[in-house]
C-alpha cells in the first residue's frame, strides 16, 4: 500500500506544477503587462502587502502569537520580500486564490487564499508553496524593468 501513497504524492504534486505553470503562462505571459494590469486595479495586490505587513508586526510585537494563517509559520522568511501577483482565481470555500510570485534568493511560487471579509478587504487564510521552477525566460521577463513597477 506504501507505493500506491507514494504515487498518489507525486501525481499531487504533479498537477500542483502544471496547475501553476498554467496559470503563470495565461496571466502574465499571454496578456503581458496588461493582464498585470487588471490584476493590480484590484485591491488585492495591496491586501497581500496589508496582511504580510500585519504578520510582521504582531511577530514583533507579540513574539509567542500564533498565526490564523494555514501554513503561515513555514513561510515567515517571505513576508518581508517584495512579491507579484500573476493569477487570481474564485475559491468555491469564498474568497480567491491567489498566485504570487515572491523574490527570495530565487522566484518561489507561492498560492494564497485570501477570504472577503468586507469591501476591498481580504484575510489571509493559507499559503502554500507551489513545486516547480519558472524557466530562465520567464525569470529575466518578470525581473525586467518593465515589470518593475508590480513588485510590492
Amino acid at each position: 500500500m506504501r507505493l500506491g501513497d507514494d504515487m498518489k504524492q507525486a501525481y499531487y504534486v504533479i498537477a500542483i506544477f502544471i496547475i501553476s505553470f498554467l496559470v503563470f503562462t495565461s496571466i502574465v505571459f499571454a496578456d503581458g503587462i496588461k493582464g498585470l494590469h487588471k490584476i493590480y486595479n484590484t485591491p488585492i495586490p495591496c491586501e497581500i502587502r496589508r496582511n504580510f505587513d500585519s504578520y510582521i508586526y504582531t511577530q514583533k510585537a507579540y513574539p509567542d502569537a500564533k498565526l490564523a494563517i494555514v501554513d503561515g509559520e513555514k513561510f515567515k522568511d517571505i513576508y518581508d520580500n517584495k512579491f507579484l501577483v500573476i493569477g487570481l482565481q474564485d475559491n468555491s470555500f469564498g474568497g480567491l486564490w491567489v498566485t504570487i510570485l515572491v523574490e527570495d534568493k530565487k522566484l518561489r511560487v507561492f498560492r494564497l487564499w485570501l477570504y472577503d471579509i468586507d469591501d476591498n478587504e481580504f484575510d489571509l487564510r493559507s499559503i502554500t508553496e507551489l513545486s516547480g521552477q519558472l524557466n530562465e525566460e520567464g525569470i529575466r521577463q518578470l525581473t525586467s524593468v518593465n515589470y518593475s513597477r508590480f513588485w510590492i
